[in-house]
């Protein structure tokens, strides 16, 4: 095994041409440990997360292949920013916005992505906020920002303990975008699961599917994908976001 990851890493090297061999090697030992998502510089995998990634990227991609020209993506909770840098790679068109910062549980994404986006410097399409979001967060962003594609992926759960609390957020977040993507998972927030999936039947909402959630098959959790949609989208005509928004969400790339 140690042998094919040697390999691989070897193969990708050839093939990057926007980050140095000696950056990356740098940032792959002083984060060893497995992350939670895939790792992706210039559209190269150079490790596997331990939740899986690519099947649930390749549900998403519908929604995006949509848009002909340019949109705007919000990606809340981006943890090492995988969707983010494959849809800035792949919709060059694309305005991504992620958001995400070190926590108690997660102790080095914020620190992990900043260096990603770094060794992403060839897309000119990213930003990274650097904060913990909550409600009143989301409250502001609705006043000053709208996106068309906003990705909620197993992470209204962690905004929020109460069960009143993520319907509040939820209820935010479907105002805040065109087409808002919420994935809920069996193995946490059970009830969150069963909110989000009775409120897709009495909204505008697509089923986009279920995925195993992580890469080790021991592993029975799994995750639903739900894509809310708005059947009259209010105007976006602003490219990036507000200097309001870069203030409070501490905008830290570019």
């Amino acid at each position: 095994m140690r042998k094919f990851f040697t390999l691989f890493i070897s193969v990708a090297f050839c093939n990057l041409n926007a980050a140095t061999k000696n950056e990356i090697e740098s940032f792959l030992n002083e984060y060893a440990k497995p992350a939670y998502q895939d790792l992706v510089i210039d559209n190269q995998f150079l490790r596997s997360g331990t939740d899986m990634c690519h099947v649930r990227y390749e549900m998403i991609k519908p929604i995006l292949d949509c848009y002909n020209g340019k949109f705007s993506i919000l990606d809340l909770g981006a943890a090492q920013g995988y969707f983010s840098f494959r849809t800035a790679h792949d919709y060059p068109n694309a305005n991504c916005v992620m958001i995400g910062a070190n926590d108690s549980y997660y102790r080095n994404h914020a620190d992990m992505i900043l260096r990603l986006c770094k060794l992403n410097m060839q897309l000119s399409n990213i930003t990274y906020l650097n904060k913990l979001v909550n409600l009143s967060d989301l409250k502001f962003m609705n006043r000053y920002e709208h996106f068309d594609v906003l990705l909620a992926l197993l992470v209204v759960h962690m905004m929020d303990k109460t069960y009143s609390g993520r319907a509040a957020i939820i209820k935010n977040l479907l105002s805040l975008a065109d087409n808002v993507i919420v994935e809920v998972s069996n193995d946490v927030a059970p009830d969150l699961a069963d909110y989000v999936e009775k409120l897709s039947k009495n909204l505008d909402c697509i089923y986009l599917g279920e995925v195993r959630r992580h890469n080790y098959l021991a592993s029975k959790a799994t995750g639903k994908l739900f894509c809310f949609t708005r059947k009259t989208p209010p105007a976006s005509t602003r490219e990036g976001i507000s200097k309001e928004t870069a203030i409070r969400f501490n905008q830290a790339y570019p």
